[in-house]
């Protein structure tokens, strides 16, 4: 991996990949669904839920006609998502990588915005909102959210509410362009078989200076908890279950990362003697599922899975992280060391797999290099452990208590 700051800020990672046919280039925005409002000299301007998303929507928009046809004329796949704190567009090809990387530059460079325009796409948004309304996996993590962390943007839909979207104007969209669509908020990640000296050259010539001072943003900080209980009705064969576990808000590090995903796979890993308890009992159907959730105000990790029995399952978990402080053993460490060591190699043949967690690190001001060498360094230092959860939550699609 490569890495050039230009003048104006902006961040270019380059996966040089000889011998690859595909190409992908990705552009990060640190700008998610997560931040509530920003001042500017004083004056404040609240973000609706779902404006993110909604500016990545209409970022495909030209006064010439659409990004999409565009990049589809160059023989590219050109698409993007929004999660809490990152917005990404990215474009894959196999020819023509410097006239489509020009294009994805421009895109992000500059607006078109009209009443219009965003009258016609807050239809779409709608329909888009109401199916992940009726996602039964959506509808229990982000119960489970705001449980966790109150009425604050990381509990709400990404694409947010059809009564918030419908107060997203072109001059909210404008201002929150402005303001983070900055060349020093912005980095680029490439993976294939490039020239350097090429994309230097296409990025200095389309990505340039925006003055004007970085916006003080509005954080919700943390909000007084929700029940820790919730179930929720809905005609399912089978209860999908969501557990929650509090951290205390800390910056993040790499090592934070790393070793919360160890953590996380010594505990709900498939050999790990939760897992186990859980078979012998037949209290899950499958495999458990878990994931680490970090930014500006919020610091969780979630274990979910399927069960008949989701209030065993949830008083056998908490049995397990019942200690504030946990220990790994050496040979467990090994093998969850080793696994998640593994994962991470086989991401080096998925260039979107690359360049979307590149674009994470990016945006959490980590060193997408450092994690690979701390899972060795913890590795052979053969000692682990791990500050327990302060807060435990659980969310119930389907089933009573």
């Amino acid at each position: 991996m490569k890495v050039k700051t230009l003048e104006n800020g902006f961040r270019i990672y380059t996966f040089n990949k000889p011998g690859y046919s595909t190409k992908q280039a990705m552009i990060a925005v640190k700008f998610g669904s997560d931040i509530a409002g920003f001042y500017e000299e004083d004056i404040y301007y609240k973000i609706p839920l779902g404006t993110a998303h909604f500016i990545e929507h209409k970022m495909f928009a030209s006064e010439d006609g659409g990004y999409i046809e565009k990049f589809t004329k160059n023989s590219a796949y050109a698409n993007a998502y929004t999660s809490f704190d990152i917005t990404a567009y990215y474009f894959t090809c196999r020819e023509n990588f410097y006239e489509n990387l020009s294009l994805l530059c421009q895109m992000v460079s500059a607006t078109y915005f009209t009443e219009e325009g965003i009258k016609s796409e807050r239809s779409i948004i709608e329909k888009e909102i109401n199916m992940y309304r009726d996602n039964i996996r959506w509808k229990c993590y982000f119960t489970l959210l705001k449980q966790m962390y109150g009425n604050t943007p990381v509990s709400s839909f990404i694409a947010g509410t059809e009564n918030e979207i419908a107060e997203i104007t072109p001059d909210i969209m404008q201002k929150c362009f402005e303001h983070f669509y900055r060349p020093d908020n912005m980095a680029l990640i490439i993976a294939g078989d490039i020239d350097d000296n090429k994309v230097f050259d296409v990025v200095s010539k389309e990505i340039g200076f925006r003055s004007g001072e970085y916006p003080v943003i509005d954080l919700p900080g943390t909000k007084k908890t929700g029940e820790k209980y919730v179930y929720t009705n809905a005609n399912i064969k089978l209860p999908m279950f969501y557990i929650g576990m509090k951290y205390l808000h800390q910056n993040l590090t790499a090592e934070d990362i790393v070793k919360t995903k160890i953590y996380l796979e010594l505990t709900a890993g498939d050999f790990s003697e939760l897992y186990e308890k859980l078979l012998d009992k037949k209290l899950i159907e499958d495999t458990l599922s878990y994931e680490y959730l970090k930014g500006s105000y919020y610091n969780a990790a979630f274990i979910s899975g399927m069960s008949q029995f989701p209030d065993e399952v949830f008083e056998l978990i908490k049995e397990e992280l019942a200690d504030k402080v946990f220990n790994a053993d050496a040979e467990n460490l090994s093998l969850a060391v080793k696994k998640l060591k593994g994962r991470f190699l086989m991401q080096q043949d998925d260039i979107n797999a690359l360049c979307c967690t590149a674009a994470d690190c990016f945006v959490k001001n980590i060193d997408y290099l450092d994690i690979y060498n701390l899972y060795d360094k913890i590795e052979k230092e053969n000692n682990f452990s791990y500050n327990g959860t302060e807060e435990i939550f659980l969310s119930v699609i389907g089933g009573k208590r």
